[in-house]
């Protein structure tokens, strides 16, 4: 969990024990820029190639995706080196370049029959490739909002208020568009004349140097 030092100005803190344990991870609390807990993740990655512990932490896809899910991955069980399950979505979500990972001659004779069936299936209940891949997204969203809620706390709420009014106004129906149009035109008065004024102070600048050193 990196940041740690733009947490602790805003009064956010993590409880790195339950985010362990929800993820069945090892959790590791740092800021990059400071080189704060590199020395804690560098041992608990050196005690995790001594004994590696699988994740026991698996998203749940929903009441449609989650059973054809289960079915893919019970066919694609050892067939391929890949994660059965990470394959099975992947081929869900129509990423062609799992299928060229998979064997064929490893997979099951009605593999092929099934993974259309179950295609046709979820597209009959609305779910394409392409909404496959929103409804996962979607999933983990969820789940990642769920297990923040369990794991994150705000010490001081109004650290960033400020901040979240100046949006607020920036970014509304109201102002935003009006904001946006007059920064377009500062930039285009700054490439098209604005930018004469800097130029013409260093250019007699440069002149008076260069007089002064001739002389």
């Amino acid at each position: 969990v990196n940041l740690l030092d733009e947490a602790e100005k805003r009064g956010i803190s993590v409880d790195f024990a339950h985010l362990e344990k929800l993820l069945g991870a090892p959790v590791v609390g740092m800021s990059a820029r400071s080189c704060s807990g590199l020395t804690q993740m560098l041992e608990r990655l050196e005690d995790l190639l001594q004994a590696p512990a699988p994740a026991h932490f698996q998203p749940d896809y929903g009441e449609i995706l989650e059973p054809q899910l289960k079915i893919l991955t019970d066919l694609l069980a050892g067939s391929t080196d890949l994660p059965p399950r990470w394959a099975a979505l992947r081929l869900l979500e129509g990423d062609a370049s799992v299928r060229q990972w998979i064997p064929a001659q490893r997979l099951l004779p009605c593999f092929p029959e099934h993974f259309v069936e179950i295609q046709q299936q979820l597209a009959s209940q609305g779910l394409s490739e392409e909404r496959v891949q929103d409804a996962v997204i979607a999933a983990l969203v969820r789940q990642a909002e769920s297990i923040a809620a369990q794991t994150v706390s705000t010490v001081t709420p109004e650290t960033d208020a400020r901040d979240r009014r100046i949006d607020s106004v920036l970014t509304s129906r109201k102002f935003g568009i009006p904001v946006m149009l007059l920064l377009l035109l500062g930039i285009l008065w700054l490439t098209m004349a604005g930018a004469n004024y800097p130029s013409a102070i260093l250019s007699k600048w440069l002149f008076s140097v260069a007089t002064a050193a001739s002389e």
